[in-house]
């Protein structure tokens, strides 16, 4: 809880508000959870993909208001959906594409 002291002009009385702030923590792990889902998970490459994403449609989205968090939300739940590995996964998959090629593959035991 954060107090906050609101002067209201002239009035030498002052409002004590109480603002719940035990939600704030939520939105930057939905953001970062939406990085993940949307860039794919894994590799370098994917989150940063969802990073820019996601700031691409907070700006073209910002007028919207609360429904700027539905379509981010819809957006979410379909590229899930569609590209399970994440739109990065999508991309490496189809092109063989590898900018930061660090990670690891299990790779099934050889026959000797």
């Amino acid at each position: 809880m954060c107090p906050v002291v609101q002067d209201h002009g002239r009035d030498p009385s002052y409002q004590l508000v109480v603002i719940n702030n035990s939600l704030l923590p939520a939105v930057p792990v939905a953001g970062s959870l939406f990085m993940v889902l949307v860039g794919g998970m894994g590799t370098i490459e994917g989150p940063v993909i969802g990073a820019l994403v996601l700031f691409g449609l907070q700006e073209a989205l910002s007028s919207y208001g609360a429904w700027y968090l539905v379509i981010v939300g819809g957006l979410a739940a379909a590229t899930t959906l569609v590209a399970s590995r994440g739109l990065w996964g999508l991309v490496s998959e189809r092109f063989g594409w590898s900018l930061l090629p660090v990670g690891y593959r299990v790779l099934p035991k050889r026959k000797a």
